[in-house]
């Protein structure tokens, strides 16, 4: 499997699946950086077969990968070509992007979604645009359950791992959950929830935020995830954590 991993910066869950992917035998990765410049490429190592310093600059080069995993990326670094390559990309070559929010760039996709349109429909959630009702802050004091919709449990790649290997999605209940989820505004049409976020001050007229979610986009499919917090599955066994990311890469 061959994977593009972009990050508007080095946060904790790029740190942990860029490394998990570059040591996986069956996934090849390479990595874009966005605090990465032409000037100190030189001076920077990541864990990838090839260190990227801008979004693949054709269709051709960006069918290569079968997978863009994108943590808060600044989707605004892309021209517009580039974003319909995306696009396209995800709609008629059946590409799968995963996308995680995030409190830097989200946001900012959220208010452009009609000039980055071609970027904004391929989230299964609609994201809120209105600053003064983004509650990413809200119990930031304290963690808070992430709750398996019946289709996430009914889900095999959703299926983590304890210390002694035991794979099950029962395994989500112990997880000691996530801080903050970014809000969406809606869910779209065909989209499939796999779990909120259990903050009941997070709750809208549509309940609880959806925390993961997918949709299918043409013949590709792509895949939202609320925050980059998962590494906190970790608690339950590291190995739960990789287990996470290769299967929701190879579904």
């Amino acid at each position: 499997i061959k994977v593009l991993v972009i990050s508007s910066g080095p946060m904790r869950e790029y740190r942990f699946v860029r490394n998990t992917l570059f040591r996986h035998t069956g996934i090849d990765s390479d990595v874009w950086l966005q605090t990465i410049t032409d000037a100190s490429t030189g001076m920077v190592s990541q864990e990838a077969t090839k260190l990227l310093t801008e979004f693949p600059s054709s269709a051709a080069e960006l069918a290569k990968y079968n997978v863009i995993v994108a943590f808060d990326p600044d989707w605004e670094r892309l021209s517009a070509e580039q974003r319909q390559f995306l696009n396209r990309w995800v709609q008629r070559d059946a590409g799968g992007l995963i996308a995680v929010a995030g409190e830097l760039h989200t946001p900012q996709l959220a208010q452009e979604a009609d000039k980055l349109r071609d970027v904004s429909v391929l989230y299964p959630v609609v994201l809120n645009r209105l600053l003064s009702e983004l509650r990413i802050s809200q119990g930031v004091d304290e963690a808070w359950p992430v709750m398996l919709t019946p289709e996430g449990r009914a889900s095999e790649f959703l299926r983590i791992a304890d210390a002694t290997g035991n794979a099950s999605t029962d395994l989500w209940q112990t997880f000691e959950g996530i801080y903050r989820s970014y809000p969406g505004r809606s869910v779209r049409d065909g989209a499939v929830v796999l779990a909120s976020y259990g903050n009941p001050r997070a709750r809208t007229q549509n309940g609880a935020p959806p925390f993961l979610a997918t949709q299918f986009y043409g013949a590709g499919r792509t895949f939202f995830m609320g925050s980059a917090e998962t590494w906190r599955l970790r608690s339950i066994s590291p190995e739960g954590h990789q287990r996470f990311w290769t299967s929701l890469i190879r579904e």
